[in-house]
């Protein structure tokens, strides 16, 4: 195994940048997470000496922020969690990291990278492209409080009472088994739920609770641990509303039968499923299409994540409906293999041989749980009025039904400019999707029909002048050498 050079991030002077040694071995990895971690160490692992981009100081990821805030004696025995920030403090010290800098296109074989000091070009021969996901938001009449979160948010909370988002009465709200992980992670780490909402029309038809991905089983012992803790598994509800001055303070819930709870909370979890970010892939010319299963568009990939139609393009990870991290980590592990074995390592060519029995049910599994589990459309269609879809541009149910009913809504880009809804946004592309489901539901309209936001550019904000300025001067070359 090589012995890599020691990691600093890149100052944007001296020499023209070079990935990887090796002429066609430029190898740059887009992301830090699970996936990106997994990518970068196989990478290295066979010699090669990626560069890592990361927009911000989180270097392993949202999901694994947590673990800087691990206590390894809490009940949660979060074991995995305390191996991955060693992983990822070890990577971190072996790679050439970029940070303060955002990935938003593809051109040719360059990276655009924007940053402080504007946008630069950053060249590669393979990209491994790691750029996560978001999870997929459930409109609520009320949503709009303090203390109201994803479940992702809640997922990355710290172990430490004092530095997480997490209340003393908090409440979880979706469907599928990425809801039953999220409590089980909480449940174990000692914290106390008040209730959890399972918004799944018959939450026991996939397996009991729904079975996790690789590990039949798993959704019930998860149940059965938190009826063990006393949390109150919630199914049947209708109708949902938070309350409170400010900041959250109850949950108003209204059943089939009319039956209404007040329960007091102070932090609200919602969210179900994932959708990935395949904008860099889309801004590359790399065609998405339709994949009824998932419900999303999505690039043609191979076994092991290549991307047919632009080689040298990859992806490390591949969100489904509940993208496990074990299993991101899996996929990220594959994708770099597949680099190193096209590079032609005959080491990483048979390491790699030996996933793809294990990748493949993954994926199968992950378009089994979307198909069990699908967004609740007509859940969310029954709710008040005022229920927001997007609070950047104050969108809620009741102006979308009535938008709706005076504009044809045929395509999800129209759709966003007549509502004022801004897709480049933080979590704009799962609002997007959601808005998707919302006006095909109400148009009586095709899904696949309304087209996707994953192909808007760029796939981040730029400023326009940073814009303006890269036109005029042309855009210069990433610069640092690695040894």
């Amino acid at each position: 195994m090589a012995t890599p050079p020691g990691g600093t991030p890149l100052t944007g002077t001296g020499r023209t940048h070079h990935p990887s040694t090796g002429a066609g071995r430029r190898v740059v990895v887009v992301g830090a997470g699970p996936a990106g971690l997994a990518a970068t160490e196989k990478l290295l692992a066979h010699g090669l000496q990626p560069v890592v981009v990361a927009p911000g100081e989180d270097w392993g990821g949202r999901a694994f922020v947590a673990a800087s805030e691990a206590d390894p004696t809490s009940p949660a025995g979060d074991v995995d969690f305390l191996r991955f920030r060693g992983r990822a403090a070890r990577l971190r010290a072996a790679v050439k990291l970029i940070t303060g800098h955002v990935a938003w296109a593809i051109e040719d074989n360059s990276l655009l990278l924007s940053g402080r000091d504007g946008i630069k070009r950053l060249g590669f021969d393979r990209l491994v492209l790691a750029t996560g996901a978001e999870t997929r938001p459930i409109p609520l009449p009320g949503s709009h409080l303090a203390g109201v979160f994803d479940l992702g948010t809640l997922y990355r909370a710290p172990e430490k009472a004092g530095d997480t988002p997490l209340g003393l009465r908090p409440v979880l709200i979706g469907g599928g088994p990425g809801l039953y992980e999220v409590a089980d992670r909480l449940v174990r780490a000692g914290r106390r739920l008040t209730a959890v909402i399972d918004l799944d029309p018959d939450p026991w038809r996939r397996g009991p609770i729904g079975a996790d991905s690789g590990r039949p089983g798993t959704g019930l012992s998860r149940w059965l641990r938190l009826v063990g803790r006393d949390v109150p598994v919630l199914t049947g509800i209708t109708r949902l509303r938070v309350e409170g001055i400010d900041r959250v303070e109850r949950l108003i819930a209204t059943d089939a039968r009319g039956e209404v709870r007040d329960i007091a909370c102070d932090t609200v979890g919602v969210g179900h499923g994932m959708v990935a970010d395949y904008r860099l892939l889309a801004s590359a010319g790399v065609g998405l299409t339709f994949d009824a299963d998932r419900r999303g568009f999505t690039p043609q990939l191979d076994a092991d994540g290549r991307v047919p139609e632009r080689p040298g393009l990859y992806v490390a990870g591949e969100a489904g409906p509940h993208p496990r991290p074990a299993v991101a980590d899996r996929l990220g592990a594959a994708a770099g293999l597949a680099v190193a074995s096209d590079l032609g390592i005959a080491e990483a060519r048979i390491e790699l041989a030996r996933m793809t029995p294990l990748l493949s049910h993954d994926r199968r599994t992950g378009a089994e749980i979307a198909v069990d589990h699908p967004y609740p459309t007509g859940w969310v269609m029954a709710q008040d009025d005022d229920a927001l879809i997007d609070p950047s541009s104050g969108l809620t149910l009741g102006h979308l039904k009535q938008v709706s009913a005076r504009h044809r809504l045929d395509r999800l880009t129209r759709a966003a400019a007549i509502l004022g809804v801004d897709m480049s946004r933080a979590g704009g592309l799962a609002r997007a999707a959601v808005l998707a489901e919302l006006i095909a539901a109400l148009g009586a309209l095709p899904l696949a029909g309304l087209g996707t936001a994953q192909a808007e550019a760029p796939s981040t904000p730029v400023p326009l002048g940073m814009l303006a300025a890269a036109a005029r001067g042309g855009l210069p070359m990433m610069t640092e050498t690695v040894a």
